[in-house]
């Protein structure tokens, strides 16, 4: 496939994702759905992004978003309104943003496993060669 046959595909498909996620009521993707300060004397803002697909990114940031900033908690919600709301809770019923924005499921590392392969340890727990 030539690469203005691709560019024509890939509009195509850009054209008709657009409509779907008009029908579905999804936000465009990275669109800025809220954006709050609790008070000026605070430094940090919390945003909400859209992901396109009906869910949404809640971070709180420090400096000029979404130019030039350090996210300081972020997680992904399934629905927008959720992670709008969230946000919300976050600034203005003053929610501790390391609490609510924790993920769902933390997956600890299986002991005894390397990078997916099966390490053998000894009794006391070293590395077996």
């Amino acid at each position: 496939m030539k690469v203005c046959e691709m560019r024509q595909r890939l509009e195509e498909l850009d054209s008709k994702a657009t409509i779907l996620r008009q029908k579905l009521r999804f936000s465009p993707p990275n669109k800025l759905l809220y954006r709050a300060r609790p008070s000026m004397a605070v430094g940090w803002v919390a945003v909400v992004e859209a992901d396109g697909i009906g869910g949404a990114w809640t971070s709180i940031v420090e400096g000029n978003f979404p130019l030039d900033y350090l996210a300081l908690y972020e997680r992904h919600f399934s629905s927008e309104a959720e992670a709008t709301c969230v946000a919300e809770a976050v600034v203005q019923l003053r929610a501790n943003p390391e609490v609510v924005l924790q993920p769902e499921v933390i997956k600890p590392l299986s002991r005894g496993r390397c990078e997916g392969r099966r390490v053998r340890t000894s009794k006391r727990g070293q590395h077996a060669a």
